[in-house]
């Protein structure tokens, strides 16, 4: 059907025809597209290129100057330290030397440095080391160490330093960043920048102007065309080329002048014709009536006819349209008569395709017939209707065009029907198409698989293989096509394991699991293997696919895996986690069986001793040997683990009686009692043995292993070299010493630590020369506890370093306050722990005190002989170092331990005291009076000065007295007291 309609045109319609023919549609909304978009583009690329290269040549002078940096630093070592650092090498003060090396390693990019003593002749080079070595990129310069001899420079060693490249490359980095960043955004700035001034200044005239001609007609034909802009001082292209259209419009305003002149005379033709048109026209009605008779009749037929008809006048509008066509449809028959097709498609009622659309409406301007063209009718309910249509010109008498007369018909259920077949057959072709791809991959997939595959017939003959298959066993396709999966079997797979395959796949079930399998050459490997049976349509088993993956490397890693997680690295013993495995597996053995479990703990007594005077490799080369005696002492059956440190675990099932853990316990303390040959030095080591029994003591290996260590502890309490049973009591001493150290961990920040101070006499004055700093701790939940018992507890630990910095300090400022107030000059004895010294950190304590203005002389620093053992290097660098400072050393408690007068000699020590154990009975044991006098000539013959300690009584310290001691200590003269009371009793011994 067609509808249309030949009176002037609305603009609406122009413009729609205009389009239809080629003319320019609105440019408004491509403003901002063309050129500026283009131009834009180039400027981002070309920036883009600029700033890379200037990137890349900034980084490469960045990086120069870097290692520049790095070669001065480099330089400046030289310079600076070299000639410090082989003075200190000379002297042999590693302790110096390692402060030098930190300073070293403290300069930037510098990451490691190490002195090596090249001394030829010596046995055992120096050599420290600090920092370390980052591989990612390392630079490195060798400095001799040169020692000036009369005979001239002596080279003694070798100061290495390394330096980093990280930190140029960081700074690289950052900097790369930061360059690309900013001159990204400045790039897209500036080119946004162009891109608008091109639109203000250029593009957007140009799109007015293609807009004013695209809408130039009638109604403006007068109108100049002017740009939106202040007019420039001299007139540029765009104000020419405005020029040229405002004088061609003018030029075709005249034109149209004649033109509207000729119809105006065209007009009054037309006017004396229509006149006589009229008395024709009355002659012509009566025809007209006869006519429409005519045509009545003809309706009544088209209203009762399967397909409609429709007419349309001269204008293309519907005169005329079946009822037929509305009862089909469902259009109302008004809305469609006294409407052209255009109007029914802008409401929405008829819907034509484009090809048909111009074909029809070229049939229409010239007039000509169209047949069977087909468009969609929608209802309002929306519903759609597809129809086809056909038409003629009717042309009267006189040959004129008069309109169109056409029938339609609905072929709605035939297009649903076509609609429904060409979705099909599409649908049909994705899905060939899809399933030959999926085809095609999956074949390229199994092909190219790293893993095996295999596929075999019903009877398993071997019908593909892939190339992985081949690579892995080392067959050729025609060596295995045709054969069983069998020529891969290995004796190691147990045949069950065959059957359980086969089995399984033939009833139609998939198989999964490891198989040691072999190849052509006979090697062995093991795969992942997964076997699965292939169906028909109808269930049946036509074939079997094998796919198999190569975990040899797999299976590798994951045993030496386990021996690292359950064997210990140093002596390969089993390690913790493996010994309670199997101290779980014995103790249901146990239960089962009705016997007992021994859980046996073994520590090295004084072992740290080894570590701290010969070194971590001796120490563990004392761990292994000693993990072999013990080995040597137990049945096949037992297990010993190393716990961890100098500690060992053993497990041993099947005990009928205790007295079977005895035996072994004494058998470990004999293997022990010969010395172990470590470095060529003769080393006895003694083990604490401690014993708990499953399940008198515990049904938990947890439990166990914790009582076997109390028990330890208490053998190692009572001197070492023992073994000891666990009991009950030993829980409440183990649960005291947590709670000790639990509490004592934040005793500092609660206050709950004081410094007591107790008096030093002289012995001819009896005047207080001197006192004694010494830590007492009240806890607010503990009460008071004895030095005794926490003070080993901090040494164990580590707290004692915190502890002994604060007294240090606490005591100095609090005896300078004193003797400012009262004027005195008494010096201040303070006992440093062996830790303190291990660590160094005594050094850094002590120049912190002097810092607050303390005189070094008014200082003295007591440490026992355990800090001497070993005679190690950096403990005597920094007593030596303390007594260049001007503080005063004396050695506590000189009897008790391994005293020997090589210490006394060798080292600057300023005085010496005798332990209170040898005071307390000097009155009436000749022995001690005897040994008393002997360490007083002693150390009067090295010049040193006595103190005797635990003075009580007035007959202890006249025979002090007596026998030449310098100085005495004790409750005689006072108690340990507070800082207070320590004043008063000074406040009153000045006035008495």
């Amino acid at each position: 059907m067609t509808i249309a309609s030949y009176d002037e045109p609305s603009q609406k319609s122009v413009d729609s025809s205009a389009h239809a023919k080629g003319s320019p549609p609105s440019f408004a909304s491509r403003s901002w597209a063309g050129i500026g978009w283009r131009l834009l583009v180039n400027i981002l690329l070309f920036s883009s290129l600029i700033t890379l290269v200037l990137t890349l040549v900034q980084l490469y002078i960045d990086y120069r100057m870097g290692v520049s940096e790095i070669e001065q630093r480099f330089s400046d070592i030289q310079n600076g330290y070299v000639e410090t650092v082989s003075v200190s090498l000379w002297n042999m003060d590693s302790g110096l030397l390692r402060s030098q090396l930190e300073g070293v390693v403290s300069l930037p990019d510098i990451s490691r440095a190490t002195v090596d003593e090249t001394v030829k002749g010596v046995s055992n080079s120096l050599s420290i080391s600090v920092g370390e070595v980052n591989s990612s990129g390392v630079l490195s310069r060798e400095y001799p160490l040169v020692h000036e001899e009369p005979g001239g420079a002596k080279q003694i060693g070798v100061l290495t330093v390394y330096a980093t490249l990280s930190g140029i490359y960081d700074r690289l980095l950052e900097r790369t960043f930061v360059i690309l960043i900013s001159q990204g955004i400045k790039t897209f700035v500036v080119s946004f920048f162009i891109l608008f001034l091109i639109h203000r200044l250029v593009t957007r005239h140009l799109v007015k102007i293609s807009e004013f001609l695209s809408r130039t007609g009638e109604q403006n034909r007068f109108m100049p065309m002017t740009l939106d802009r202040k007019p420039p001082g001299k007139p540029d292209e765009l104000d020419h080329m405005v020029t040229s259209f405002n004088y061609m419009q003018g030029r075709l305003g005249s034109a149209l002048d004649q033109l509207h002149q000729a119809n105006d005379n065209l007009e009054l033709i037309i006017d004396e014709r229509t006149r006589s048109l009229q008395e024709e026209m009355a002659e012509r009605e009566e025809a007209r009536r006869s006519l429409r008779i005519s045509e009545q009749r003809i309706r009544d037929i088209a209203e009762t006819a399967s397909d409609w008809f429709w007419e349309m006048d001269g204008d293309l509008m519907f005169t005329f349209i079946s009822r037929r066509f509305s009862e089909i449809t469902g259009v109302p028959y008004e809305k469609l008569l006294g409407k052209t097709r255009q109007q029914l498609e802008e409401a929405g009622i008829l819907e034509i395709g484009g090809e048909v659309k111009q074909a029809l409406w070229q049939a229409l301007e010239q007039h000509q017939p169209f047949y069977e063209l087909e468009e969609r009718v929608i209802a309002e309910s929306g519903k759609i209707h597809h129809i086809q249509i056909g038409g003629k010109p009717v042309i009267d008498e006189n040959g004129q065009f008069v309109g169109y007369r056409g029938a339609g018909r609905d072929i709605t259920v035939r297009k649903v029907a076509e609609e429904a077949i060409r979705r099909s057959h599409d649908e049909l072709e994705v899905l060939i198409e899809s399933r030959t791809a999926e085809l095609r991959k999956l074949s390229q997939a199994v092909a190219q698989s790293p893993v095996s595959v295999i596929i075999t017939d019903r009877d398993a003959q071997i019908e593909y293989v892939n190339e992985a298959y081949l690579m892995q066993s080392g067959y050729q396709l025609e060596e295995v096509l045709g054969r069983t999966p069998a020529i891969m079997r290995s004796e190691e797979t147990r045949e069950s394991v065959y059957r359980d395959i086969w089995g399984a796949i033939t009833e139609g079930r998939d198989w999964s699991g490891e198989l040691l399998n072999r190849k052509k050459s006979g090697e062995q490997f093991w795969v992942q293997a997964h076997i699965s049976p292939v169906k028909d349509p109808e269930g049946h088993i036509t074939h079997y696919l094998a796919i198999e993956e190569d975990v040899t490397l797999r299976k590798e890693q994951e045993q030496r895996i386990l021996h690292q997680a359950q064997y210990d690295a140093l002596t390969d013993l089993p390690n913790r986690m493996l010994a309670v495995d199997r101290l779980n597996q014995s103790m249901k053995i146990a239960q089962r069986e009705a016997h007992k479990v021994a859980v046996v703990f073994v520590d090295l007594d004084d072992f740290k001793k080894v570590n701290d005077t010969l070194g971590h490799d001796a120490g563990d080369q004392l761990l292994v040997e000693a993990a072999r005696r013990m080995e040597g002492v137990l049945r096949g059956g037992d297990t010993i683990a190393r716990q961890g440190g100098d500690e060992f675990l053993v497990v041993l099932g099947g005990i009928q009686q205790t007295s079977d853990v005895e035996r072994l316990a004494q058998k470990i303390i004999s293997a022990y009692s010969e010395p172990f040959l470590v470095e060529g030095v003769d080393l006895v080591v003694s083990p604490s043995i401690g014993i708990s029994i499953y399940p008198e003591d515990g049904e938990d290996a947890a439990i166990l292993l914790r009582n076997a260590d109390a028990a330890m502890y208490r053998a190692k309490d009572e001197g070492g070299s023992s073994y000891h049973f666990y009991t009950l009591a030993m829980n409440e001493q183990v649960r005291h010493r947590l709670e000790v150290e639990g509490h004592l961990r934040h005793a500092l920040e609660r206050n709950e630590l004081e410094v007591y101070y107790q008096p030093i006499v002289n012995t001819v004055t009896r005047q207080v020369s001197g006192v004694e700093a010494l830590l007492r701790w009240h806890s607010e939940t503990l009460g008071a506890i004895g030095p005794d018992t926490f003070i080993p507890i901090a040494e164990q630990t580590g707290i004692i370093n915190d502890i002994g910095d604060w007294v240090l300090t606490t005591g100095a400022r609090q005896i300078a306050d004193i003797n400012r107030r009262l004027g005195l000059s008494l010096k201040l004895a303070v006992n440093v722990s062996p830790r303190q010294f291990r660590n160094n950190s005594i050094v850094a304590s002590v120049l912190k005190v002097l810092e607050s203005g303390i005189d070094p002389s008014m200082l003295e620093i007591e440490i026992t002989e355990g800090v001497l053992l070993g005679n190690h290097p950096e403990t005597l660098a920094l007593l030596a170092e303390l007594k260049q400072m001007g503080i005063d050393l004396s050695m506590d408690d000189f009897g008790t331990g391994y005293s020997s007068l090589s210490y006394l000699k060798n080292l600057p020590f300023d005085r010496i005291k005798v332990d209170r154990s040898f005071i307390r009975d000097i009155e009436t044991d000749k022995e001690d009076l005897a040994l008393v006098k002997a360490a007083i000539m002693m150390a009067s013959g090295l010049g040193l000065e006595v103190i005797g300690e635990g003075v009580e009584s007035e007959p202890q310290y006249r025979v002090l007295a007596d026998i030449g001691c310098d100085y005495i200590q004790g409750y005689l003269f006072s108690q340990p007291v507070d800082a207070q009371a320590f004043e008063a009793y000074l406040r009153l011994q000045m006035t008495t």
